[in-house]
Order: C-alpha cells, then sequence, then structure tokens
C-alpha cells in the first residue's frame, strides 16, 4: 500500500502542467518554454517516497532466510506471490 500511496503524488503532476498550460500564456502554441524545475521537483518527491517500500519488499526476503532458514523462506515467497497475483487482479478491476 505504500508504494500507491506515494505512486499517488503523479496526479499531481498532471494538474501542474494543466496548471502551467492554463497560466502561462504562450506556452500553448510553443512560444514560451514551460516551468520544468517544478515538474522535477514532483519527480523528485515521488521517488523519494518510493525509497522505503522498495528496500522494504526487497530486504525481507533477505532477512528472512537468514534468520529463518529455507522452508520459512520459500512458504513467504510463495504467499507474496499469491498475494500480489490477487492484489494485481484487484486493481485491475478498479479502472
Amino acid at each position: 500500500m505504500a508504494i500507491l500511496k506515494s505512486v499517488g503524488g503523479a496526479p499531481g503532476l498532471k494538474m501542474v502542467v494543466r496548471r502551467q498550460l492554463n497560466t502561462i500564456p504562450g506556452l500553448k502554441e510553443g512560444q514560451v518554454r514551460p516551468d520544468c524545475a517544478t515538474c522535477q521537483d514532483l519527480y523528485r518527491c515521488i521517488i523519494k517516497e518510493m525509497i522505503p517500500p522498495g528496500a522494504l519488499a526487497m530486504l525481507t526476503p533477505l532477512i528472512d532466510g537468514i534468520f529463518s532458514g529455507n522452508e520459512t523462506l520459500s512458504g513467504f515467497l510463495a504467499g507474496s506471490l499469491v498475494s500480489r497475483v490477487r492484489a494485481m487482479i484487484f486493481l485491475q478491476h478498479m479502472h
């Protein structure tokens, strides 16, 4: 869920672009360059928010395998795979 929350900032980028198109005269016609710094700052924030969930997803199996053994790691990975497939199907039906 943390990844979904961090990607939730992406619509903010769309709003920034739309606001620039409506407020900067000559931007639609290509006479003026857009303010790219605002969009880049928003991208940086979104990427920074995605670091902890990504690290958690990568480190959890490693730590589980080291401290619990192969059988526990196999069960953990199988359970993760099944739950992710179900979540993917659910999220596809939301759109």
